[in-house]
């Protein structure tokens, strides 16, 4: 049995080695790089992004209810170690898939609750289930009044059920989701629906987009880089312009950030006359993070309706989904996923993107 046990300490240890230091947890997982200067600046995403400290955090407690106090206290002993737990945590998150352990009942989930309020977006009745305006339906939620927020909600599995079906105007078939956001507003364009499609293919206007970073606790750059693609080829070239916007097409465009790289997205117009725009995005290649998948092809989706009310007075509704099988580190952080939403609307409507207050701190 001391054999034993003396062989367990001896594999973690070595599992350990060169964690236990004088870095930061967030260093410890690879998330910072205090050596390089490019980590100090804002970093970023389109409406498909995620970083590092809204990872969801699980812990398979039925293998870790084995290690021994004394396997614990003979390998970490007098070591200088930012903290044991956090470690232990964070190596359980990168070794064991969310899904099965969410399904075994081993699932310890750390999110912040969002405080959504009149300063940063107006709050939002529990409703039975997000509802696009489609076929003459009402939205769910309801467009906020014009000059007012946006009207923002993240959903949860307890409201939907795990195996959520999507309305079928968004065109999604695969049931269920990790995250799902849903944001209602009414924004002015002084142009007409060529200067609003004009404004939707300017990919390349993407890049420097804004957002509130609820990890660093300040505003942040979403988008690194952007621009459109004369195919899934790879080829870059101008921005779209309003006349290949047509109802039916699919355009590709490439988005870079900081931490999955360079990913291409679809974007397809559902829709496109005088008074209704429809048009959906979605990764086309497999995102990752330090070499794991994070985002398979077509786990990360959204959907905008832009109808219009007046003449220069627009409705805005919109729906972000990652996919149910997506990594756990992408999902989590409801508050995250909120001001990375409510970032592209602001740009669509004219807004400036880093305006105070965040949506959700």
């Amino acid at each position: 049995m001391r054999r034993a046990s003396e062989s367990r300490a001896s594999a973690l240890r070595r599992a350990t080695r060169g964690i236990c230091s004088g870095n930061s947890n967030r260093e410890l997982l690879g998330l910072e790089s205090p050596q390089l200067a490019d980590n100090k600046r804002s970093h970023p995403v389109l409406i498909a992004n995620f970083e590092p400290n809204d990872f969801r955090v699980v812990t398979p407690l039925g293998g870790m209810k084995h290690w021994r106090q004394m396997d614990y206290d003979k390998t970490f002993a007098g070591r200088k170690c930012a903290s044991h737990p956090a470690i232990i945590l964070a190596l359980a998150a990168l070794l064991y898939p969310t899904q099965a352990l969410a399904q075994s009942g081993s699932l310890v989930n750390v999110r912040p609750g969002p405080h959504l309020n009149a300063q940063g977006a107006a709050p939002i009745n529990a409703q039975a289930e997000p509802q696009p305006p489609c076929g003459g339906t009402e939205p769910v939620p309801a467009y906020a009044s014009l000059n007012d927020p946006p009207n923002v909600k993240a959903w949860s599995k307890a409201e939907l059920g795990r195996d959520w079906k999507p309305p079928a105007c968004t065109g999604w078939t695969a049931v269920g989701f990790a995250a799902l956001v849903t944001t209602a507003a009414r924004f002015r364009f002084s142009e007409d629906v060529d200067g609003l499609l004009h404004h939707i293919g300017a990919i390349s206007q993407l890049k420097g987009m804004r957002y509130w970073s609820n990890t660093h606790k300040r505003w942040q750059t979403l988008v690194v880089d952007a621009y459109a693609l004369t195919g899934v080829q790879h080829s870059g070239r101008e921005d779209f312009t309003f006349n290949e916007l047509k109802a039916g097409k699919e355009l590709y465009f490439l988005q870079v950030d900081n931490l999955s790289g360079k990913a291409i997205y679809r974007l397809h117009i559902d829709e496109a006359s005088r008074d209704r725009i429809v048009f959906d995005i979605e990764n086309e290649n497999t995102m990752r993070y330090f070499l794991v998948p994070v985002f398979h092809p077509g786990e990360l989706q959204s959907i905008y309706f832009l109808d219009r009310e007046s003449e220069h007075v627009w409705r805005y509704y919109s729906m972000l989904r990652m996919g149910k099988n997506a990594n756990g580190m992408a999902a989590g952080n409801e508050s995250s996923a909120i001001n990375r939403a409510v970032a592209f609307y602001r740009w669509l409507a004219g807004i400036p993107t880093d305006r105070e207050p965040p949506a959700a701190r």
